[in-house]
């Protein structure tokens, strides 16, 4: 990471300024007015007078959003009554000098603005990344490790969020594709998250989701229990399969798996002389079936009765190996039928395991979630192919609203761990914040959602 980004605070070079009709001595105090605090192109992008989304313009004096630059339109007039000059169009990402109606022709300094509206990248830029940035305010931050924003409790989305914009193939095609091109809004508004997630000339070293989530609140009902990384992650997986071709594509070839499921029912069998039942396998009836999976559960072992007093080095503790026994042929699990066993036939590059902690039908799930550790390995092996653990999603339990009548359950928060892979470094991103995380003390965490890459 020897490369830095900085982006430049209100400064422009007027050497840089092609022939224009806008008058010579009047375009650099124009463009002295732009002021880049103001400016922010992570909320809706309408006009803030008439609510429309058709052809609008940010002020790049006071950042407002308004439609129109022709007479009598809100930009126009907005030039008048505030003498603000300089609008760019947010789809066409051109800038104009108002009331004149003169387009500015391309300087360095405006095309900083246009790429944080929507960056653009090359796939020479992705094989350089991450890299020390910095943003208007010099606070370091590396690309690709940027915080989102929490707005009305949304962090089970936004982690999510992040670690699709960890998983490469797909990360790469949402950065090399022109966001116009994806014809579903709620796709496009993924790969401008996704573009400025990894964006090395930030205004501010966090971005605000709501975009994406405004657009989510369209297309997907959503009640106030519904709060599990897991399920959002399947769904926006079936979402991007069913919208659009290409994407699915990279998801099946990268992303999903297949296992063999046997199933044998079980007989009840009467005891001659004994007057008692037996139960017993009938392995004629077994049956194997093939299965697609994009997320591979894993079954804790039960907590112990007594759980007062827990302290970290009392929890039980399981080892990641002994989880994946589940899929290896040979682990039986019960069901009301008979019994099934998994074994897995086909790995994906990408896999993802949900380590499952809690009991929905509980009448306070997390606060009688399972808390057993994970401690998992630094390479997985699986099937003779060796796997490195590249995200995790951790669960921390906090104090719900108690009141006098009633108790009420525990709330969630959610946190995702990435590795940082040029230097080998682990991070914690938590809401807004980014810090460095000690690899040895990952399995403190309660894992939930882990995505393990093959190591080619």
């Amino acid at each position: 990471m020897s490369r830095v980004r900085r982006l430049s605070d209100n400064k422009y070079d007027p050497r840089t300024l092609k022939k224009s009709r806008t008058p010579a001595k009047q375009l650099p105090f124009y463009l002295e007015s732009i002021d880049i605090k103001k400016l922010d192109f992570d909320r809706e992008q309408i006009c803030s007078v008439t609510l429309s989304p058709l052809n609008v313009y940010c002020c790049l004096t006071c950042g407002k959003f308004l439609q129109g630059r022709g007479e009598k339109s809100v930009a126009f007039l907005h030039s008048i009554h505030e003498d603000h000059h300089v609008f760019m169009n947010l789809k066409t990402r051109r800038a104009y000098i108002l009331p004149e109606n003169y387009e500015i022709p391309a300087i360095q300094f405006l095309e900083k603005i246009k790429f944080a509206i929507c960056p653009s990248y090359t796939q020479k830029d992705i094989a350089s990344y991450p890299v020390k940035c910095f943003d208007m305010s010099n606070n370091p931050y590396l690309n690709g490790l940027v915080g989102l924003d929490d707005p009305n409790h949304t962090l089970h989305v936004t982690v999510i969020l992040q670690l699709v914009a960890q998983i490469s193939p797909l990360r790469d095609i949402l950065l090399l594709m022109d966001s116009e091109d994806f014809k579903d809004e709620l796709l496009k508004r993924l790969s401008v998250l996704v573009k400025k997630i990894w964006s090395p000339y930030l205004f501010r070293s966090h971005l605000s989701p709501h975009e994406f989530l405004h657009q989510l609140t369209l297309v997907k009902t959503t009640t106030a229990e519904e709060t599990d990384p897991k399920s959002f992650l399947l769904w926006l997986i079936n979402y991007i399969c069913t919208s659009n071709p290409e994407l699915k594509k990279v998801l099946t070839q990268n992303m999903r798996g297949e296992i063999i499921a046997k199933t044998t029912t079980v007989k009840e069998v009467s005891m001659k002389g004994e007057g008692s039942l037996t139960f017993v396998k009938d392995e004629s009836s077994s049956s194997l079936r093939k299965r697609k999976f994009w997320i591979l559960s894993l079954d804790l072992p039960p907590m112990p009765l007594f759980k007062d007093g827990f302290d970290t080095n009392s929890i039980p503790q399981v080892k990641m190996e002994t989880l994946m026994n589940k899929f290896n042929g040979t682990q039986v699990v019960h069901t009301n039928d008979g019994t099934t066993s998994y074994e897995t036939s086909r790995l994906p590059k990408f896999l993802i395991l949900h380590i499952d902690r809690f009991n929905r039908k509980d009448e306070y799930p997390i606060k009688n979630r399972n808390q057993t550790l994970v401690k998992f390995p630094d390479t997985l092996v699986l099937k003779g192919r060796a796997y490195q653990l590249i995200t995790s999603i951790a669960h921390n339990a906090i104090k719900g609203n108690y009141s006098d009548e009633a108790e009420v359950d525990q709330e969630s928060e959610w946190k995702l761990q990435v590795l940082e892979r040029k230097g080998g470094r682990w991070f914690e991103i938590n809401g807004k914040s980014v810090t460095p995380k000690e690899k040895e003390l990952l399995f403190l965490d309660e894992s939930y959602l882990q995505v393990w890459e093959a190591l080619e």
